[in-house]
């Protein structure tokens, strides 16, 4: 099953800021005299666009057999569902970990392993973790601290 990540207002404002940014640049330098620079400035600058275009669109989470796959345009990871010890919620623009695949500033954090974990914003949280407890009923959810 596949579930796509939830993306707030300040990401899509991020991202169509930057992207518009780089489609000016792109653009522009088109006017520079010299041939090497304008196609390496032209190249560098829509290879960035096609990358954050391809991150927003294709940032999902799917459950097949005991394994996570969380994608986020060229990123991928696997994680086997069987080896998650705890499911934390979180809300806020810093998350505390260095693995981010998720579009939005609430999410999840999933401890796997003997000290993984990864930050993910499925849309629809409650069967995502449904899913994710047929499989593996043993790990913990915590709930969030404000709760």
């Amino acid at each position: 099953m596949i579930f796509k990540s939830t993306t707030d207002l300040v990401t899509k404002i991020t991202f169509g800021f930057i992207i518009l940014l780089l489609l000016i640049v792109a653009l522009f330098s088109i006017s520079i005299n010299n041939i090497f620079s304008t196609a390496l400035a032209f190249i560098v600058n829509v290879t960035a666009i096609i990358l954050l275009v391809w991150i927003y669109f294709r940032t999902e989470y799917k459950i097949e057999n005991d394994i996570l796959y969380c994608i986020s345009g060229p990123i991928k990871k696997k994680i086997s569902i069987l080896e998650i010890v705890n499911i934390s919620y979180h809300s806020g623009i810093i998350v505390p970990i260095a693995l981010k695949l998720s579009l939005s500033s609430t999410g999840l954090i999933i401890n796997y392993g003997k000290c993984d974990e990864i930050y993910i914003s499925p849309e629809d949280t409650d069967l995502f973790l449904q899913k994710l407890k047929n499989i593996n009923p043993n790990f913990i959810i915590t709930s969030p601290k404000n709760a």
